[in-house]
């Protein structure tokens, strides 16, 4: 693997030095980046986030969230001629599932190009160059995700792609990003340990105990299933123990079923430290949210504008395919209700979670007032594959990808 790695970069290196003012970034570049980064705000003008403006920041060091993301990275710079960034571009890789087989697989992100043309041109040449790059070093698919109320990116990458472009996005997953941001009083009995007929209790911790094998036998098995699924059972175990900060099998939930199978599992966890949000402006509605909650005594308090906002999101939270939407509603109940609390201990404001479009929705079983007592915000998002142009669309719905689900974490997008 260190092999194909080096290969890869080596190859990043070659290429970029053939297009005017792009290089490979490196650790030196990593002020110059931030400073970029912090500049090119994210502002979100779908219907239900009017005014809100958001900034991903990354301090104190850029590479250390593209480190929790795989164990290999290419990030491009575009510098125009006096030396000013103008673009940034980074592709991460790991190993994971592709069309049920064993792949390597990546990760676009981190796609912010100035309005600069002469620099838009290069980049889009570059761009389908990496992908046939990734691909000659084994890499059978590409993934990204765009927020649907950032209509800018949607604009520029997917609804105006032209047949001069050598890259194409095909929709592959459509979600919300879910912040329960609170919840109100209900007459119905809320879940906390027991689900029904299955119980939702902390895994034993120990790397090599029980639970530990049970843990990541069960996440191999779903995960196998999935488009972009990680390869838990040879590698993908190792590398987030060793490479994602407070990972501890004690730390999981789990849910288990009247003979003891495990139906369900997740784990509260925040890459603070590598990645974080502050709000910019929001709109009135979250304005008002802020206000009631915080007069309710939120613990932490919901931050105003120009505050940082903190994340604990349910990472590895998958079910077993046997689930039906209502009992997975009922467990992932009880995960929040069990992670509302370590947020609190964490000083996070949110607890968040993905939630798939269709039929497999749960937030709204849940949500004050429709079904429950939990008080959410959502945002929209996509998934989509990426591909060099000249290659076949992936059928994400003959794949029935909606159902399955794709084998990501939404605390790393």
């Amino acid at each position: 693997m260190a092999d194909k790695a080096s290969s890869l970069l080596e190859g990043a290196r070659a290429l970029a030095s053939s297009f005017r003012g792009i290089r490979v970034a490196d650790a030196a570049d990593n002020e110059r980046i931030l400073d970029y980064v912090q500049n090119r705000k994210m502002d979100l003008q779908g219907e239900g986030n009017r005014s809100l403006v958001v900034n991903y920041r990354r301090e104190p060091d850029y590479f250390a969230f593209l480190a929790l993301q795989g164990n290999e990275h290419v990030v491009y710079l575009q510098e125009d001629d006096t030396g000013s960034i103008q673009g940034l571009g980074s592709f991460t890789y790991r190993d994971g599932f592709w069309q049920g087989s064993r792949a390597r697989v990546g990760y676009v992100g981190d796609l912010r190009i100035a309005p600069y043309r002469l620099g838009q041109v290069q980049w889009r040449k570059l761009y389908a160059a990496h992908l046939a790059l990734a691909r000659a070093h084994g890499v059978a698919a590409h993934f990204t995700a765009i927020l649907d109320d950032n209509r800018a990116a949607r604009r520029a990458l997917v609804e105006e792609a032209s047949a001069k472009n050598g890259y194409a996005y095909d929709t592959l997953f459509r979600y919300r990003m879910v912040n329960v941001l609170g919840n109100v009083p209900t007459f119905r009995k809320r879940a906390s340990g027991g689900v029904g007929s299955f119980l939702v209790r902390r895994a034993e911790g120990g790397t090599e105990g029980n639970d530990a094998m049970r843990l990541k036998d069960f996440l191999a098995r779903v995960h196998a299933q999935m488009p972009f699924g990680a390869d838990f059972e040879k590698t993908e175990w190792a590398f987030r123990a060793a490479h994602w900060p407070g990972l501890d099998v004690s730390r999981f939930l789990v849910a288990t079923g009247p003979a003891g199978e495990w139906v369900a599992c997740c784990l509260p966890w925040t890459p603070r430290g590598a990645k974080s949000v502050l709000l910019e402006r929001s709109p009135l509605a979250l304005k008002a949210a802020r206000l009631a909650l915080n007069a309710l005594g939120a613990k932490p308090p919901v931050p105003a504008e120009g505050e940082p906002l903190h994340f604990l999101y349910l990472t590895h939270l998958i079910f077993a395919p046997c689930l039906l939407p209502e009992e997975r509603a009922r467990c992932l109940e009880s995960f929040v209700a069990h992670a509302r609390r370590d947020a609190k201990v964490q000083g996070c404001h949110f607890v968040s979670f993905h939630d798939p479009d269709g039929p497999f929705s749960l937030a709204q079983r849940l949500a004050f007032p429709c079904g429950g007592g939990l008080v959410i915000q959502t945002v929209p998002v996509t998934l989509y594959s990426v591909r060099e142009r000249v290659l076949p669309a992936f059928d994400a719905a003959a794949a029935k990808v909606q159902e399955s689900g794709v084998g990501f974490e939404l605390a790393l997008i």
